[in-house]
């Protein structure tokens, strides 16, 4: 009795030091509104020491200048990272890094998980949550989202203006929310439990988001190929470019980390070109399937990849057939998620062929209108001159996309109904079991059942007496033999 006594004092003695504890670390930890901005803070700090750090690397390897100077053109290239347009010397720089973007993206990722994991694990603990707290996960999120974002957008409009760009705070606000916006609130969301795009939706948001994400990402996915083949195959004047610079060992690693920066782009000018738009690289050049014009070009080693000025012949055509099967595959996908959601409605829903080929062309030309959006991020110019050019032929690109595509959408659409048809058909057509009832075993047949089988398939049709006849019904059998039936064996 005594030992119980003293077991429950230990235990009550432990809950009262974690419940002490507890409150102790609630004590000691900010409110989660100033811990999302300190934190929209520190992503700005990282993203800004990165640029920092490789641009003092380019210093090292050739130091021409002072280090402030070199502050100042890090904090330049770290607005440009955010759409914003820098000017050295003259030379007015607009083209997007988006590589650099995407790192702001991986950063601003990492340091809002973290905080909203820890802000789930407190106000849910981890429990199983009723629809009232889903709400409040729900409201949570977009709360985290504003205060992330507003003072990320803060810090950009102040850089800006501290580098003398007061006339493009705009854009650095807008450059703020584009980059940060979206993924916070999706980043943030994930971490709280609520899905803000999710393939898990039902209905026709599930088939909108998948055929458009599968037809944007295969266009992307072929023209990275595309270029990666470019730069194997012409990677004797890609070397040649990056020698003639004769950047040295610590100036080859900073020129080939910033050209990674530019890749992306390259990329996104690939797409164009498969599209059938094309790109530019100044005003004298002029790359699509059908017209390959090159003029002089910056030296970029990257820029190596381009093609000669022969004339390509009709058979880059066939390039044109990248978009639109991008675009069948993401209207096959979108067909095929809402085909089974009319299957499995109840009662089950029949879609047509008409509207199959219409949910097609409209997945198609939305691909390609998102298509459009992220190859016009590429777009921008990198000098006052020849240069003020580079990048997509934009108009091109706003017709030719989402036309190919949706093509590819309107037959992906047609023909996917047809083939769920044929196989609707043979699965009816096809003998179904009879259903047995759960938890029991098929039972196999009897021998004499076989053999009854057997002897009846056997048997002529003409040969077989009437129903109604009974003479001949009874079997003869050889009374002296004493042998028995051999198709019903002996029943005595």
């Amino acid at each position: 009795m005594a030992r119980r006594r003293r077991t429950r004092t230990a235990v009550l003695e432990t809950h009262a030091e974690e419940s002490e504890t507890s409150v102790r670390d609630r004590a000691r930890t900010l409110p989660w509104r100033a811990t999302t901005a300190l934190s929209a803070v520190g992503t700005a700090l990282a993203s800004w020491i990165i640029v920092t750090a490789f641009c003092s690397l380019g210093w090292l390897s050739q130091s021409q200048s002072s280090y402030a100077q070199v502050l100042e053109f890090g904090t330049h290239a770290w607005l440009l990272g955010h759409g914003v347009p820098m000017t050295i010397e003259g030379v007015r720089v607009s083209v997007i890094p988006l590589g650099f973007a995407l790192l702001v993206m991986l950063v601003t990722t990492s340091f809002v998980m973290t905080i909203a994991r820890h802000l789930a694990t407190r106000a849910f603990g981890g429990r199983a949550r009723t629809e009232r707290q889903d709400a409040e996960a729900r409201g949570l999120a977009l709360r985290m989202t504003v205060w992330f974002t507003v003072p990320y957008m803060a810090i950009l409009a102040v850089a800006a203006s501290a580098t003398g760009e007061s006339a493009q705070i705009g854009r650095a606000l807008i450059g703020g929310l584009v980059i940060c916006g979206p993924i916070t609130l999706i980043t943030t969301g994930r971490a709280l439990g609520w899905s803000v795009i999710t393939f898990n939706q039902g209905g026709w948001i599930r088939g909108v988001i998948a055929g458009v994400w599968s037809a944007v990402a295969a266009l992307i996915g072929v023209a990275a190929l595309v270029l990666l083949i470019a730069l194997i195959a012409r990677h004797g004047q890609v070397g040649a470019l990056h020698n003639a610079l004769n950047p040295g060992g610590l100036g080859g690693a900073v020129l080939a980390i910033g050209q990674a920066a530019w890749v992306p782009n390259a990329v996104l000018w690939t797409a164009a070109w498969l599209l059938g738009a094309g790109f530019t690289v100044g005003d004298d050049t002029l790359l699509t399937p059908l017209v390959s014009r090159l003029g002089p070009t910056p030296d970029f080693p990257i820029l190596g990849a381009l093609p000669s000025g022969a004339a390509p012949s009709s058979a880059g055509l066939a390039w044109l057939l990248v978009g639109v099967l991008a675009g069948a595959l993401g209207a096959f996908v979108a067909v095929r998620a809402r085909h089974n959601n009319a299957t499995q409605a109840l009662p089950p829903r029949r879609m047509s062929t008409e509207a199959a080929a219409l949910c097609g062309v409209c997945i198609g030309v939305l691909s390609g209108l998102l298509a459009c959006v992220l190859i016009a991020f590429s777009d921008g110019s990198l000098g006052v001159e020849r240069l003020r050019r580079v990048g997509p032929m934009m108009a091109r690109v706003v017709v030719l996309a989402p036309t190919l595509m949706g093509a590819g959408g309107l037959l992906a659409g047609y023909g996917a109904m047809h083939v769920f048809k044929l196989i609707a058909r043979r699965g009816a057509a096809a003998p179904s079991p009879a259903p047995q009832p759960a938890g029991t075993r098929a039972k196999r047949p009897s021998l004499r059942a076989l053999l009854r089988r057997r002897g009846e398939a056997t048997v002529p049709t003409a040969s077989r007496p009437d129903d109604n006849d009974t003479t001949d019904a009874a079997p003869t059998t050889d009374s002296g033999s004493g042998a028995a039936d051999p198709v019903h064996g002996d029943e005595g």
